[in-house]
């Protein structure tokens, strides 16, 4: 595996295997991490076995548990929208603070004095 074209053959081939929700090819280091679907039972070998006859000799390095499958889009979208809401009433509440201590004659000054 040596360009992005090859980590893309090795990736498709990994995902043919049943039970693998996602699989990312790391052609810099030579290796190939599996995810897998929530209630499956991983088959590393399989995998080898999927990505040797798409023409990439394999073996096992390590078929321990790692951490969960990434997030889907929609629950990135989701918490970037969440994230932005929270900076957004930050804010709108200093904003609030900044007009309220003009409207009462204290001066707050958010910015350097020789500006």
């Amino acid at each position: 595996m040596t360009c992005g074209n090859c980590a893309r053959h090795v990736s498709e081939a990994a995902q043919t295997v049943p039970g693998v929700a996602t699989s990312e090819a790391r052609p810099a280091e030579g290796s190939l991490i599996v995810w897998w679907s929530p209630g499956t039972t991983p088959n590393p070998q399989g995998v080898a076995q999927a990505v040797t006859a798409a023409g990439y000799p394999t073996s096992v390095l390590a078929a321990e548990p790692g951490p969960a499958a990434p997030s889907s889009p929609a629950g990135a979208w989701l918490r970037t929208l969440q994230l932005g809401g929270l900076c957004t009433l930050v804010l709108f509440a200093l904003d609030q603070r900044v007009h309220h201590a003009h409207a009462t004659g204290v001066a707050i000054s958010l910015w350097p004095s020789f500006l």
